[in-house]
């Protein structure tokens, strides 16, 4: 006579899959979040997080961009040397239609369009791949006021990652 059948094995076993894909894409999803620039875009404008930027593309200066509120008055210094951040790129932001027309810079569309664009202007200014760098990229958009009024610009700031200091330029420095 055969042994009796468990039958509880496959629920238990197919329950136990379930819960690591469940936990398994939670992580995905949280990694996703922490390491997806969403806390890299600041905005600029009277009411924004900054209320000035004048740096050009290629100027380095020593201020934490995280830490202030004016940029405008940011001391440029030699890329050569210590410095906390580098514009990569200042361009109006171009793509569909739609995401011109948002109603907000901080809309989902227009935060996607413009930090695919500073990734790519990383990219290209630092020589590398952008998951590959030991570098970060700083989004910035114009803030509520200056969006109503039709101002497009992104400005997009190489910055070193979490607390470090860059030394030299990073202009083609492929780090």
């Amino acid at each position: 006579m055969p042994p009796p059948r468990k039958r509880w094995v496959l629920p238990v076993v197919l329950g136990s899959v379930a819960l690591v894909l469940v936990l398994g894409g939670l992580a995905v999803v949280a990694i996703v979040a922490l390491f997806s620039g969403g806390d890299y875009v600041r905005t600029v404008g009277p009411q924004g997080d900054l209320t000035e930027v004048t740096l050009a593309v290629g100027d380095c200066a020593d201020v934490d961009p995280f830490e202030v509120t004016r940029l405008d008055e940011a001391t440029v210094v030699p890329c050569t040397g210590r410095h906390l951040l580098e514009v990569a790129a200042r361009e109006p932001l171009v793509g569909p239609t739609g995401v011109l027309q948002a109603r907000s810079p901080l809309d989902g569309p227009v935060l996607d369009v413009s930090e695919r664009f500073c990734i790519a202007q990383f990219e290209a200014y630092v020589d590398v791949a952008y998951m590959d760098s030991d570098l970060d990229v700083l989004t910035l958009l114009p803030d509520e006021g200056r969006w109503a009024a039709g101002e497009r610009e992104v400005i997009c700031l190489v910055v070193p990652w979490w607390d470090d200091d860059l030394f030299g330029p990073a202009r083609g420095s492929q780090r």
